[in-house]
């Protein structure tokens, strides 16, 4: 698979938000100065952390949930992290049938949506990738709430840059 083809033929968005739109909101912003990103949620919402929570042994693996604190399911929104680069992740997601459909930038953050497509509905049902030369960050919904996981989507940002 050409992962360089795909990603030169797929169609490119931007978006960019500030750090006081979700404050106005009350939402919560979580930070993760290790690999070094933030993103905000709603302020009534609970977030847990944890490396190789039951989908990896690899110790560079974390996953980070989101979900409502009234709500009893393990997450609404969760961020798959590993410490690999993005194009390595897409490389092994293409394997699986997870194909790059759109590119972003989201503020200070390239990111690629990718999964199986619904011509339907216009969407990917897979992740969005934030990547760094280092990290891959996988989003996944299973709130099924399209509006909340975009506001969170639009909220990611990098540490390191402005």
């Amino acid at each position: 698979i050409d992962i360089e083809k795909i990603l030169n033929e797929i169609p490119f968005r931007e978006v960019r938000t500030t750090k006081q739109e979700y404050e106005a909101l009350g939402w919560n912003r979580y930070e993760n100065k290790e690999i070094g990103f933030e993103i905000y949620y709603p302020g009534d919402w609970k977030v847990s952390d944890s490396k190789a929570r039951d989908q990896s042994d690899d110790p560079a693996y974390m996953g980070i949930w989101f979900a409502p604190k009234t709500l009893f399911v393990d997450f609404a929104l969760a961020l798959y992290v590993n410490k690999e680069p993005l194009k390595e992740r897409l490389l092994k997601s293409a394997g699986r049938g997870f194909l790059p459909v759109e590119k972003l930038r989201v503020n200070n953050a390239d990111a690629v949506i990718h999964g199986p497509y619904s011509e339907e509905e216009k969407r990917a049902y897979g992740n969005v990738l934030f990547g760094s030369d280092n990290w891959a960050i996988g989003f996944v919904n299973r709130a099924n709430d399209p509006p909340i996981y975009e506001q969170m989507l639009k909220s990611f940002r990098w540490l390191n840059e402005p």
